[in-house]
């Protein structure tokens, strides 16, 4: 009797052997960029909690809390994530077992609601910092609580679109199932699309409002300096989505 040899989730190009062992993938930056990013983003937040309880001395806002929120979201992304690089996320789909294929798109699409709900987070901590800074002002505040319910609504609406975007749920993650399923990418491509819409507004709204602050023009200019510190959020985001993209080729 012979047994069945294990097969690759497709089969692989031509002159190409699958490895199904010890195959290249893309773990080994994915652990550099959450090594590294999670590692700021918790002294970041220590440092912010800390100065705000024991230095200013004042009680936590809304923007406090949906900053924590926010970052226990990106570490339970980090953790869900690695759990996918352990069903095959990141190889080739040929070194990748089929029968790891199910629990694969299974983690890697919570992985992608919960850094959904992350970045909402994040833009949400932002807006309501937005609103506690410049609140004296009636139209600044009127803009800031506008952008916090478009941007509430709008995340709100592509994350149940995600969850929902197959008529059977589980057949997201297994085909074999009956039902029906949206082309994934429109959801793919919505999602980018207002992240990075959403995250420059974000970033050149504080830039706007404070314009209109009665300072001079030597305090403005630092109070620019210190909102303009968000770029390099822009910039983490753009290689984890380069990661991301990686991993589902």
């Amino acid at each position: 009797m012979t047994s069945q040899l294990p097969q690759g989730v497709v089969p692989p190009p031509e002159g190409v052997t699958p490895n199904l062992v010890n195959p290249p993938n893309q773990l080994g930056k994915n652990i550099a960029i959450h090594t590294v990013f999670l590692a700021l983003s918790t002294f970041a937040v220590a440092m912010r909690v800390y100065t705000r309880l024991y230095v200013s001395r004042v009680k936590l806002g809304v923007d406090d809390y949906l900053c924590i929120l926010a970052y226990c979201a990106i570490a339970a992304w980090s953790g869900v994530m690695f759990m996918a690089f352990r069903w095959g996320v990141g190889r080739n789909l040929w070194d990748q077992p089929s029968e790891w294929i199910v629990p694969a798109l299974k983690f890697e699409a919570i992985a992608g609601m919960m850094y959904l709900i992350a970045a909402t987070l994040i833009k949400l901590s932002l807006l309501f910092l937005y609103h506690r800074l410049f609140s004296l002002q009636k139209r600044s505040k009127w803009l800031v609580v506008g952008s916090i319910v478009v941007v509430s609504l709008f995340s709100a609406g592509v994350l149940l679109g995600t969850i929902f975007q197959c008529v059977l749920v589980q057949k997201a993650r297994d085909d074999s199932l009956p039902g029906y399923c949206s082309p994934p990418a429109i959801f793919l491509y919505l999602s980018g699309a207002w992240n990075a819409v959403v995250d420059i507004y974000v970033l050149i709204l504080p830039l706007h409002l404070i314009r209109s602050l009665n300072l001079t023009p030597k305090r403005k200019l630092r109070l620019t300096a210190v909102f303009s510190l968000g770029a390099p959020y822009l910039c983490g985001q753009y290689c984890s989505t380069r990661i991301h993209d990686g991993n589902a080729k």
